[in-house]
């Protein structure tokens, strides 16, 4: 198979440019849609500055999307864009209005003109600046305070952010990109990523965020200590299954599981109770169509039934795709996370193809993986630089330079 990075970057004004307006639209996007600005279950106190937040990231795809239009790309590349941007424009801009899935095609299509490390060190520190920001303006009471909820007797910790979940998005989501970015072949960064999953879980209780880094921790460890070439390949070849695997395992649990069985039980008194509310959704509200449907009563923080007040939501990325985008959407996520993670391991990217993997099955505890500001690794279209060809390089230029000083 032959592989090729499909762009040449040769304007580094256009790539400056780029990642600027995307250091700027995950500043926004975040400060305004994670925090109270944006309140669960009541009415913004901000009307106007929340729908800024919310068109925000259209505005700024927009033009990150003219600026990717002039680079140079292929004649492969122009014919599949243009057959697949055809085909979605059609699902989810006339058939099925999901202008979300839209916007993250652009910017995935986008991606394809900045170096990859460079975008995930730009990710990095405007999150970073989300969360200082958030967690500041909570302290000093700017915005109004953040609750602290309470669920089977534990204190979640918001710390500025609307939910806890969000907090321990954007944490869980710092802790791998640092280690993406900072760390080498040592094991003591791997072991503080098993501690900062762990306190992440002490803090909020977020299940989706313990799971993706306790995964990645795990796949980064066997990384490190797999020397024998076939275990290796197995372990990647492993990676590059998880998302179909992931998507059978909740269409499998939340459809065709007897809910009266001890399993079902049990994933669902881990989880929650999110098997058991995807079953009645599924049942109840998803047509199951080709383009999928809106799900009204999915758009409000909490829906008011016939048997009470309680919260509905598809806390599961492969069912929420399969009931809002229907089988052409979520097939087309599964081939499109298939695809990011078998180029991460033609480029011998392992960091990366270990993340894809974790957000897989981050996807098995929340729906975010398609929104602006957990989409990163997905956006790994551009160039990728192989880490063992950096050691390789540096090493060559310590040897050298330590020649020359001789």
């Amino acid at each position: 198979m032959k592989v090729d990075n499909q762009v040449n970057i040769h304007d580094s004004v256009g790539v400056k440019l780029f990642l600027t307006i995307y250091f700027v639209m995950i500043l926004v996007f975040g400060i305004t849609t994670e925090s109270m600005i944006n309140p669960i279950g009541q009415d913004s106190p901000f009307p106007k500055l929340l729908s800024i937040g919310l068109h925000f990231p259209y505005y700024c795809t927009l033009v990150l999307f003219l600026i990717a239009f002039f680079q140079k790309r292929t004649i492969r590349n122009w014919l599949t864009t243009v057959l697949l941007f055809l085909i979605v424009g059609f699902g989810y801009l006339f058939v099925n209005w999901q202008p979300t899935i839209f916007l993250f095609m652009c910017l995935a299509w986008s991606s394809q003109t900045v170096p990859f490390k460079s975008l995930v060190r730009v990710d990095f520190w405007s999150r970073l600046l989300v969360v200082a920001s958030l967690f500041a303006m909570n302290l000093m009471q700017i915005l109004p305070v953040s609750p602290v909820e309470v669920r089977d007797g534990v204190s979640r910790l918001t710390l500025g952010f609307r939910h806890p979940n969000g907090l321990g998005m954007y944490l869980m989501m710092l802790m791998i990109e640092c280690f993406y970015l900072y760390s080498y072949k040592k094991f003591r960064p791997v072991f503080l990523l098993l501690i900062g999953g762990i306190s992440i879980y002490f803090l909020t209780d977020s299940r989706g965020a313990f799971l993706a880094l306790l995964s990645f921790a795990i796949l980064a460890f066997f990384g490190n200590i797999l020397v024998n070439p076939h275990l290796r390949s197995l372990l990647m070849n492993l990676c590059l299954v998880i998302p179909a695997l992931s998507f059978i395992g909740s269409l499998f649990t939340s459809v065709f599981l007897s809910p009266n069985s001890r399993l079902f039980q049990t994933l669902n008194d881990w989880m929650s109770g999110r098997p058991e509310l995807l079953r009645i959704v599924y049942d109840s509200y998803a047509q199951k169509s080709f383009f999928g449907h809106d799900i009204p009563e999915l758009a409000n923080d909490y829906y008011t039934w016939s048997i009470g007040t309680k919260s509905l939501f598809v806390d599961n990325q492969y069912m929420y795709a399969l009931m809002i985008f229907g089988w052409f959407g979520s097939v087309a996520e599964i081939l499109y996370a298939f695809y990011c993670s078998l180029r991460a391991k033609l480029f011998h990217d392992e960091r990366l193809l270990f993340w894809l993997t974790a957000m897989a099955l981050f996807g098995l505890a929340e729906h975010k993986l398609l929104i602006v500001d957990m989409a990163i690794p997905f956006l790994s279209l551009g160039r990728l630089d192989p880490i063992e060809k950096i050691l390789t390089l540096s090493a060559r230029i310590r040897h050298k330079t330590s020649a020359q000083i001789r």
